[in-house]
């Protein structure tokens, strides 16, 4: 089965792109629109554009000089595109160029490509075989993590044949759109029906080709406010060291170690050149590059071959608990992760990376007997932590999925009511 990556399909003329699109096995041209908060990405990139130029323009004579330019790029703006060529030219560069050369190099929507592993076609052949996964949990704790399952997993001589680029299309036979945001929603625009897509939870999505042939996970949750805990630290740091005083000095951020997220940042920050890094300077500049954090996307595209563990571990922890290890999934294996920003360094500000995002199982109601036996505390009682009769345990699992859950655990069975 030839399967194949569809380049970008929608560029914006200033600023990035609005949209980008694939093919899959079927072959099947998807297309993913995206906002943020119900806003195209290009509208708040190109706001954050001007205001950048504005920044770094310290004479305010509507083009960047040379010295100007060097300031931005050794803050880590606009990025690793811009060549040293076009930054040793001694001519100033207007508004205009400036943007155009944005188009080119920094933009809105960022792409990366994760190919298959061989740690993928080891899983896929292990989680493809028919036989019951209890087995392998070596610990006993009723999970089963990537450790115990590479243990198991037969040797795999090479990888699945990777996606392959090919030419854009402008006609796409599926459109996904995508909001990130703080409700983080995806919808289906599919006339002959060949898809489907379904809520896992809230900011992660289920895409499903009707033949099985492929499956995709759709990451949309956003985690932009990283930022903001950042923008909150430093200004603290800054207003507990500058006390009574104006501004900070060079000096005074050399003087103090803990100070160096400060200093990092106080080339790009400190606006008028004079050495002495201010409160509002330091706002205006943080401020600035949140804007510019909130506006880009960072679109991850994993093939994952036929290695179902990332679609199965629905929670996100790394291990397959017993309701999640009863999923089947067959066919090829995608992961499509939509978020503002990768962790980086961005503007001189060290952005931190986001955490994995774990969905606590809720039982601090559940009825004491069921807290007591929920060993691994995942939220379900198996037949293996229940210490009732196999009779009990059939006549509470309410729905015979072969455990038992929090609503089970709390609705009496019909004999004793």
């Amino acid at each position: 089965m030839r399967a194949a990556l569809l380049l970008l399909i929608l560029v914006n003329p200033v600023c990035g792109q609005e949209g980008t699109g694939f093919l899959v096995p079927g072959p099947q041209a998807i297309r993913f629109e995206i906002r943020v908060d119900g806003e195209l990405p290009s509208k708040a990139w190109s706001a954050f554009l001007q205001r950048l130029f504005d920044h770094f323009d310290r004479d305010g004579d509507g083009k960047l000089s040379k010295s100007e330019l060097g300031r931005m790029h050794a803050a880590g703006l606009p990025g690793a595109g811009w060549k040293p060529a076009f930054l040793d030219r001694d001519e100033k560069h207007t508004r205009a160029a400036f943007l155009a050369r944005c188009a080119a190099d920094f933009k809105a929507i960022h792409r990366a490509v994760a190919l298959p592993t061989l740690q993928d076609a080891r899983l896929g052949k292990l989680l493809s075989k028919a036989g019951s996964l209890e087995l392998l949990d070596a610990n006993d704790d009723e999970y089963l993590d990537l450790a115990e399952l590479l243990a198991a997993a037969p040797p795999a001589e090479a990888v699945p044949v990777a996606l392959s680029s090919t030419a854009p299309v402008n006609k796409p036979d599926v459109i996904v759109r995508i909001n990130l945001g703080k409700t983080p929603n995806a919808s289906l625009v599919d006339p002959q029906k060949k898809l489907t897509l379904t809520t896992v939870h809230p900011g992660m999505f289920r895409l499903r080709e009707a033949g099985g042939m492929w499956t995709a996970s759709i990451d949309a949750d956003v985690d932009g406010d990283r930022f903001e805990g950042v923008r909150e630290f430093l200004l603290a740091q800054f207003k507990t060291a500058v006390e009574d005083r104006a501004a900070l000095t060079r000096a005074n951020l050399e003087d103090d170690f803990a100070l160096g997220g400060l200093l990092a940042i106080m080339p790009f920050a400190d606006r008028n050149g004079d050495e002495r890094l201010t409160l509002a300077e330091l706002e205006a500049y943080l401020e600035l590059l949140e804007a510019g954090v909130r506006a880009q996307v960072s679109i991850t595209l994993a093939d994952r071959g036929f290695n179902p563990f990332p679609l199965l571990d629905v929670n996100g922890d790394g291990r397959l608990d017993v309701r999640e290890r009863q999923g089947v999934l067959a066919g090829r294996i995608l992961q499509w992760s939509f978020r503002r920003t990768s962790p980086m360094i961005w503007g001189g500000v060290q952005i931190p990376a986001s955490k994995p995002r774990v969905r606590p199982a809720a039982t601090g109601s559940a009825p004491a007997w069921f807290r007591a036996q929920d060993h691994n505390r995942d939220g379900y009682l198996s037949p293996r932590e229940f210490l009732g009769p196999p009779p009990l345990f059939r006549t509470l699992d309410a729905d015979g999925d072969g455990l038992i859950d929090l609503a089970e655990a709390k609705k009496p069975p019909a004999s004793a009511r």
